[in-house]
């Protein structure tokens, strides 16, 4: 049982990094000062990036017809491009979020 609530709360923590990390990607490339412009972009690309991750995850494995090198190859270039859009777009709603004035 604490494994399993475990699991779900790790999962939750992974989706809300993802989401944060989209929010900074939409401010990055369609900056828009309506909230609801920007929430509903968001909740677009999210969508499309979570359906599109399920398909590339399941779909190399199908495709590379289980041979574990190829699978592995193909698993590394994910993680790597999910790296780098958490870090850009988590530093991108970071500092589009905070108050500082870098203008003097």
């Amino acid at each position: 049982m604490e494994k399993t609530i475990r699991s779900y709360l790790n999962t939750l923590i992974v989706l809300f990094i993802f989401y944060f990390a989209t929010r900074g990607i939409v401010k990055l490339f369609w900056n828009n000062k309506d909230i609801k412009v920007i929430r509903a972009r968001t909740q677009f690309l999210f969508g499309v990036l979570f359906i599109g991750s399920l398909f590339y995850i399941i779909g190399i494995y199908h495709i590379a017809g289980g041979k574990y090198s190829l699978v592995s190859f193909f698993y590394k270039i994910y993680i790597i491009i999910a790296f780098i859009y958490i870090v850009v777009g988590l530093l991108y709603d970071i500092v589009s979020n905070s108050k500082l004035n870098l203008k003097k």
